[in-house]
């Protein structure tokens, strides 16, 4: 049985994701004792890493908008949420603002979820497995404000969410700080060129030397939690993402 985890596909003992036109990645789950369900290589690593790149989404799925009903539908309130976190739900998001359909609530987490104490603990045991000499972490808030940027030019100024969002990078931050061992230095690839969000968040992984690292090869390592990235499915663990991993390069 295949099941559908945000942009891979699981079949088995193995996570399939399309890289580009040609190529397909295939990476092998073994159960992990970290607190997620599985977690895998891509390609596997047999040295010890000089750097660790790890990042994490601020806002999981719950920070959504409820719009209004549209003419002619009768959607119950649930199935009219959409949240911007996620790429698929922002487009569709964009579309019904262009056919003027409003926003009658706007949900706004408040405080650290389960995703990231899910993510940031399997992350911290990862990194203590790797000993690294330097961790890059992004946590992107500038990127965030992209998002609301977008949204308000569609609905109108929304300064108390950019307020929140603030609030809340700060509190990811220190909350990151407290849970992860070595030297942890942030970084902001907005402020190194990226001309976007989807730019910024490949940029330390495309161009590491962008952040003064040299390339020695690379590996990737992800954590695999739920059916889907940022929902909390109602199964025992809660739902991570497969973007929040570990990238050695």
């Amino acid at each position: 049985m295949v099941q559908k985890y945000g942009s891979w596909q699981i079949e088995g003992n193995n996570a399939f994701r399309q890289w580009d036109e040609s190529a397909i990645i295939t990476v092998n789950l073994q159960s992990s004792p970290h607190g997620v369900i599985a977690e895998g290589w891509w390609p596997r690593i047999n040295e010890t890493p000089d750097v660790v790149i790890a990042g994490v989404c601020v806002w999981d799925s719950s920070w959504q908008f409820e719009f209004l009903p549209r003419a002619g539908k009768h959607d119950s309130p649930a199935k009219r949420k959409r949240s911007p976190a996620l790429p698929a739900e922002r487009r569709e998001m964009y579309e019904r603002f262009s056919q003027g359909v409003g926003v009658s609530k706007i949900y706004v987490p408040k405080t650290i979820g389960k995703y990231h104490q899910a993510i940031i603990g399997w992350q911290a045991k990862k990194i203590q497995e790797l000993h690294p000499k330097r961790v890059l972490y992004h946590v992107p808030g500038k990127e965030y404000h992209e998002f609301i940027c977008a949204i308000e030019r569609r609905m109108g100024s929304l300064p108390v969410l950019h307020d929140m969002l603030d609030q809340f990078v700060v509190e990811l931050t220190e909350y990151i700080k407290a849970r992860l061992s070595g030297n942890v230095e942030f970084i902001q690839p907005m402020e190194l060129g990226a001309q976007s969000s989807e730019e910024s968040f490949l940029l330390p992984y495309l161009s590491p030397e962008l952040f003064g690292v040299r390339k020695r090869g690379h590996g990737w390592c992800g954590g695999f939690n739920g059916t889907q990235p940022y929902r909390d499915s109602g199964s025992t663990y809660p739902s991570g993402t497969d973007q929040c991993g570990l990238h050695c390069p």
